[in-house]
């Protein structure tokens, strides 16, 4: 199994996963048809400019495996790969 192969699947089982949360949010009178995972953003301490180690979200790591801060992954219904 490549790299590429499992990440896909992966993805697929995102894919299903997100898919069930928003039909669970529409039946519950949430029609959401999206989903934005934020990678997070850099802080400081307080009252210091002293940086707190970066750490991306897990939510946003599992969908796309990026580093660094600020950085989006949408998620619409039916376009994973697409």
């Amino acid at each position: 199994m490549t790299w590429r192969s499992a990440y896909g699947g992966h993805l697929r089982e995102m894919e299903r996963a997100i898919s069930d949360a928003l039909v669970i949010s529409n039946e519950h009178g949430m029609p959401f048809d999206s989903v934005v995972f934020h990678s997070g953003r850099v802080t400081t301490y307080h009252g210091d400019d002293l940086e707190v180690p970066f750490r991306s979200h897990p939510h946003f790591t599992r969908l796309a495996p990026v580093p660094g801060p600020d950085h989006l992954s949408i998620y619409q219904a039916g376009r994973i790969g697409n």
